[in-house]
């Protein structure tokens, strides 16, 4: 594992298992799971992962209202956030910008893309990915 941990925030079990195998599988992370805002507030603030992929369409409250509420919070100010939407354009450039959101990705998604585009959305380095300090 590379340390990363990643937690899920979406209310369909079904879109949960397919993410979260995606992730340990491609991603070799450890995923956290949290079917509503509420729960993905509390387990982010506890676990503090190293990102968040946030459905938009929660049954409590929105994608957005768990960010505003998260981001409340001095420990949920950092956290890179995605945004998981079915909607072709869920946030405006101002709520990227003011929210901090690192980046949005459409469902239906490829799984076999996803991890690359997580790494690449928050810069983080890939399995693949050659150091070329190292000679």
């Amino acid at each position: 594992m590379l340390g990363k941990t990643v937690l899920i925030i979406d209310d369909e079990p079904r879109l949960q298992t397919v993410l979260q195998m995606t992730l340990e599988i491609m991603g070799q992370w450890s995923v956290l799971l949290a079917t509503n805002g509420e729960i993905g507030i509390t387990i982010a603030l506890e676990q503090q992962p190293d990102a968040i992929l946030l459905d938009m369409m929660l049954p409590d409250m929105n994608g957005l209202e768990t960010l505003a509420k998260l981001r409340d919070s001095s420990f949920g100010q950092e956290i890179p956030v995605i945004i998981l939407s079915a909607k072709d354009r869920p946030v405006s450039d101002e709520q990227i910008d003011s929210y901090k959101i690192s980046g949005v990705l459409e469902k239906p998604f490829d799984p076999l893309l996803l991890s690359d585009q997580i790494y690449n959305l928050l810069g983080w380095s890939s399995l693949g990915a050659v150091d070329s300090s190292v000679n």
